[in-house]
């Protein structure tokens, strides 16, 4: 989906993902994580990652601008720019 919508940016449009990867509020804090799929169950929460990976070129460049943890939960946020 993100190679599909990359040529919008020639247009001038601004492509936004957004989503929660780090999901499962009921095993919040109860190990540090000892299995991958306790905190991230589905894949569907993996998905926004991949579309802003998509649409970007091959000469992104990646910046973490945001990160904060509440218990075990992760917020991050990451810039995908052209490194041109």
């Amino acid at each position: 989906m993100g190679k599909a919508l990359a040529p919008l940016k020639e247009e001038g449009v601004l492509i936004i993902s957004s989503g929660s990867a780090t999901h499962n509020p009921r095993k919040r804090g109860t190990n540090k994580a000892p299995n991958p799929r306790m905190a991230h169950p589905w894949p569907e929460h993996l998905y926004p990652l991949h579309i802003a990976m998509g649409a970007a070129n091959d000469d992104v460049k990646v910046e973490q601008i945001h990160t904060s943890w509440t218990s075990t939960l992760s917020y991050s946020s990451y810039r995908f720019t052209s490194s041109l």
